[in-house]
């Protein structure tokens, strides 16, 4: 599978490109396990990838071309490669050769890939992608060169692309962990738009805009029986599909509601294989539940413990941010070494319940829009609370960090970027609307980053809620099924009634109830007043770690602070937050801010060469 990719074109032909691309591909190599090909070499273009090693056959899906190998074709005047993994067999009829590129613009699977296509004859670069264009690639163009990368980082080595932070998103990526538009840390560089294909031509870059139709359409006589049994049919088949012919997987189990619905798919209604791995903190409650859940489907189960004394070497710390370019807390594990050395001992595919929450409308309420609001047309009120939330998005030890330019990219630029990118889309209802902000911005951006570039580097990933069916379909069900992810609740409880028998653990996974006593005293234990009576009902939360971290390597914190000082000081006062690191009077909250300012100036520092 080709992992990585670079291309550069010169239609003027004054660069030296084949020996820019194999700089390119040298850089991001992890080891010499990785090889970088030339594949397309001609006087305009050339475009090199690096296959990464595989444990299993690619899918075919060329029809009327001739292969090179699995991840490359050719047919007439066109040279096609993926960048990625499509799922299952879906055929792309290369012999459709047409000059304005619509077949191949409004070509859609399931997976997370890019197809790149150079028309010789046309003298023309398509880019095409899954649905949410999931699979990271960045672009930079001036005048008749353009540089295309699957790693923000390859940017820096070409001497005439200028070394500059975009403000607008450092400020996003610091208050809610990733930007809201195409733009990228750096400034020039852009990520590709989603739900349409990328086109360009020598003289102009031209957005191709996707015709759009849901292939299963929710009627408003469908019954809540209907629909249930609906999205089941859908789960079980994206399950299939992402799976494939495999009859022995890897499961990462939290034990929340995402990755139980897919071990009741796996394990009771497909019956195949499954190992499941789990890591954290040794008395945490998903550990826990996870373990319980594993032996109740006698599942063999792995775990990676993480302690306060559980040694992590600075190149750790800095690492993931390096590598994954996505800078959250929760998507940058620090942990990632040891945790991938556990799931390769397996040498099977990993399979994730990533985006299961977000499909089940468990994001609804987190952009700052009232839960009345939600079912009606999208109008003024809505966009003045979301610019509201925009404004206030930032912490209050950003805003006391920042200098007062910065300021404004902090509340207004994220107002501004908030509306826009909700104003863009096209739905009527609110909350129809913000699923569809969440999966474009958020989603898209850890997929890509914290799944591709981490698991998906190393082993086969597969993300059996990310199909395009799956994303329709949720879009358009009634927002009492969404809410309170009541249809994945049911779901579960309809579908595998002996996964849920057990208490949800951790912050944000939620309960399931089969009947309201429980859910009574549940309500009552998780009660934070009954915590200071009675310690021992707290849940321990994995995440604890993530404080620990600043006490035991602040040092590290410091040095790196100090390091990207100056770049960073023009938009927050780095001696201040250094300062603020020293007396350790920082509380949870401000911790995460911290830890995501440390990813950003790991990545910085080693960007601009500080």
């Amino acid at each position: 599978m080709i992992n990585n990719i670079f291309a550069i074109i010169d239609w003027n032909k004054t660069q030296a490109l084949r020996t820019c691309v194999k700089s390119l591909g040298q850089d991001a190599c992890f080891s010499q396990n990785y090889t970088t090909e030339i594949l397309i070499d001609r006087p305009e273009i050339c475009v090199g990838g690096i296959k990464t090693p595989t444990y299993e056959k690619s899918s075919s899906f060329s029809r009327g071309a001739s292969s090179v190998d699995q991840n490359y074709w050719h047919y007439g005047n066109r040279d096609i490669i993926l960048h990625g993994k499509i799922c299952g067999n879906s055929n792309v009829d290369f012999t459709r050769e047409q000059s304005d590129f619509n077949y191949l613009a409004n070509y859609v699977a399931d997976g997370i890939y890019n197809l790149i296509t150079w028309d010789n004859r046309e003298q023309s670069l398509l880019i095409s992608s899954d649905y949410l264009s999931a699979r990271s690639l960045y672009y930079w163009r001036k005048n008749e060169i353009v540089v295309i990368s699957s790693n923000l980082r390859a940017f820096r080595l070409l001497p005439f692309i200028p070394k500059q932070l975009n403000p607008q998103v450092l400020a996003a990526t610091l208050s809610i962990g990733h930007p809201l538009s195409c733009d990228t840390l750096i400034e020039g560089v852009r990520t590709f738009p989603i739900n349409c294909a990328t086109l360009f031509k020598r003289d102009k870059t031209e957005f191709i805009p996707r015709s759009h139709d849901f292939s299963r359409k929710v009627k408003s006589s469908d019954t809540e029986t209907e629909l249930l049994a609906n999205l089941d049919s859908l789960i079980e088949q994206s399950t299939q599909t992402w799976l494939g012919d495999r009859q022995h997987a890897l499961i990462s189990l939290s034990g929340g509601l995402d990755s139980r619905i897919l071990l009741g798919y796996l394990k009771q209604r497909l019956g195949i294989e499954i190992t499941a791995a789990t890591w954290g903190e040794p008395k945490s409650d998903d550990l826990q539940l996870a373990r319980e859940l594993a032996e109740a489907t006698n599942t063999e189960h792995l775990t990676y413990i993480l302690t306060e004394n559980s040694e992590i070497a600075e190149e750790d710390l800095k690492f993931p941010a390096w590598w994954t370019e996505s800078f959250s807390v929760n998507n940058v594990p620090f942990y990632w070494r040891g945790w991938l050395d556990l799931l390769q001992t397996q040498q099977l595919p990993v399979i994730h319940g990533f985006l299961g929450g977000p499909l089940g409308g468990g994001r609804l309420l987190k952009w700052g829009v009232s839960p009345t609001h939600l079912d009606r047309e999208v109008d003024e009120v809505v966009i003045g609370e979301l610019r509201t939330w925009g404004i206030n998005a930032a912490p209050n030890i950003l805003t006391e960090f920042s200098t007062p330019l910065f300021k404004q990219y902090l509340t207004e630029g994220i107002a501004e970027d908030l509306v826009g990118a909700f104003s863009d889309l096209t739905e009527p209802l609110v909350y129809q609307r913000l699923m569809r902000l969440d999966f474009y911005y958020r989603q898209r951006y850890y997929i890509a980053n914290a799944i591709s570039k981490i698991t998906g580097t190393f082993l086969p990933s597969i993300l059996p809620f990310y199909t395009k069916d799956n994303l329709d379909f949720v879009l358009q069900l009634p927002l009492e099924l969404i809410l309170d992810r009541k249809i994945f609740r049911k779901l579960l409880l309809e579908q595998f009634p002996t996964l849920s028998s057990f208490k949800e653990a951790d912050k944000g996974k939620l309960p399931i109830y089969s009947n309201s006593l429980k859910k009574y005293i549940d309500g009552t234990l998780n009660n934070r007043y009954i915590w200071r009576l009675f310690p021992k009902f707290k849940p321990r939360q994995s995440d604890f770690i993530f404080n620990l971290l600043l006490e035991k390597h602040l040092p590290i914190f410091i040095n790196t602070f100090d390091d990207s000082s100056t770049i960073l000081n023009n938009y927050i006062d780095v001696e201040t937050v250094i300062n603020k690191l020293k007396s350790g009077n920082i509380s949870q909250r401000n911790r995460r801010q911290i830890m995501i300012l440390f990813n950003i100036c790991s990545f910085i520092n080693r960007y601009f060469d500080y």
